[in-house]
């Protein structure tokens, strides 16, 4: 629109240029051609002054309209050129002519921009969204906001009934912090005065040194105890392996801590049995002499066997060895007579002689932990044997 716009200008300038030529000369011979092109003139004056008014003038921009001004006052000019009678020739007024065409053609263009513009508003005007819809959204988001105002209503109520009950646990957090003072202060009394009756009881058992030799006697009378019971005994011998010298052996207490070690009475009630089974196997006959293996069983249930300390060198003579010194108390004597009897017979013996030299090697250690706690003590004595 502003480039149709300033071609009319260019236009209208030419047509003034033109017309002033005409005007040096003469055409008395003209005067109807000009009557016709004042009568264009008129007309396109019209057309201009159409297109700055109404609804036309409010679509165009203020720099198309001040060009269409400029038009205006460019034809104005060019009539009262014409209307001076200053135009005469026929060769100006065929410029003139041709002019005025482009002027209509400028005119059309400005014609067809404005019908452009009125297409492109009525286009806008059918995209412009349907605010039915608008409304429809804008009351839900009214009856939302309602909703969360009663939430908030609810949540309001409902710390203020927090706010009632951390009061209330407020209170009572301050009774029980009086109440725990109180008790604080009772415990700081009671041990004051166990202060006051230990002291004389460290003063009698002397320095630090003595009070922790007392505890290592107390914690090895504690884990012999629990062995001549049978007993498990890991937590005494937790105790005891705490309170002595780094690098203490103590495996043959660890292994069997948890199940304990048979007791020597348990020991010696244990080996009829062994002594049997071992017996049976000293009678077996030959592999696959099934009636004398049935004879040397039936044989082993009523035979008497002779225990003593025979010299023999025969199996028999052996068990009688074994079995002698199991019921003297004597385990490491019954063990070394084991040794002298065929695999066979040994085999059939195995799981008493385990309990056996578990419980020397319990009992052995234990002599040497007790004496070397005695000797940490200054004293001296001779442990007592175990049961």
């Amino acid at each position: 629109m502003q480039s149709a716009l300033a071609a009319a200008q260019s236009r209208i300038t030419g047509l003034e240029t033109q017309i002033a030529g005409l005007a040096e000369r003469e055409a008395p011979a003209a005067d109807a051609d000009l009557n016709a092109v004042q009568e264009r003139i008129a007309a396109l004056e019209t057309s201009l002054r159409d297109l700055s008014s109404g609804s036309v003038a409010s679509s165009l921009s203020d720099e198309a309209a001040t060009r269409i001004d400029q038009i205006e006052t460019g034809l104005a000019e060019l009539r009262r050129f014409v209307s001076s009678g200053g135009a005469g020739e026929t060769a100006g007024l065929a410029s003139l002519q041709e002019a005025q065409g482009a002027l209509d053609t400028t005119l059309k263009q400005i014609s067809d921009g404005q019908q452009a513009l009125t297409t492109r508003l009525d286009e806008l005007a059918a995209k412009v969204p349907d605010t039915s819809e608008l409304s429809g959204g804008l009351a839900e988001l009214r009856d939302r906001a309602a909703s969360l105002g009663q939430d908030f209503e609810g949540l309001k109520s409902e710390l203020s009934g927090l706010r009632g009950d951390l009061d209330t646990l407020s209170e009572g957090q301050t009774a029980l912090a009086s109440k725990l003072e109180q008790e604080l202060s009772g415990l700081t009394g009671r041990i004051s005065a166990l202060d006051e009756r230990l002291a004389p009881v460290e003063a009698q058992m002397g320095d630090v040194s003595a009070r922790e030799t007392a505890a290592r006697a107390v914690a090895v009378s504690s884990l012999r105890a629990a062995m001549d019971r049978g007993e498990s005994y890991a937590t005494e011998l937790a105790a005891v392996s705490s309170a002595l010298p780094e690098g203490t052996d103590l495996s043959a207490l660890t292994a069997r801590a948890e199940s304990g070690v048979p007791t020597r009475a348990a020991l010696r009630a244990d080996f009829a049995v062994a002594a049997r089974a071992m017996a049976a196997q000293i009678d077996a006959p030959a592999d696959g002499d099934l009636v004398g293996s049935l004879l040397a069983n039936a044989r082993s249930l009523v035979s008497v066997r002779q225990p003593g300390e025979s010299d023999a060198a025969t199996p028999e003579a052996a068990l009688g060895r074994m079995e002698a010194r199991v019921d003297s108390g004597d385990l490491a004597g019954a063990l070394a007579a084991y040794e002298e009897l065929p695999e066979t017979v040994r085999a059939a013996g195995a799981d008493w002689v385990a309990d056996a030299r578990a419980r020397l090697a319990a009992d052995e250690l234990m002599d040497r932990v007790t004496g070397d706690v005695l000797k940490s003590m200054g004293g001296s004595a001779t442990p007592a044997a175990s049961n």
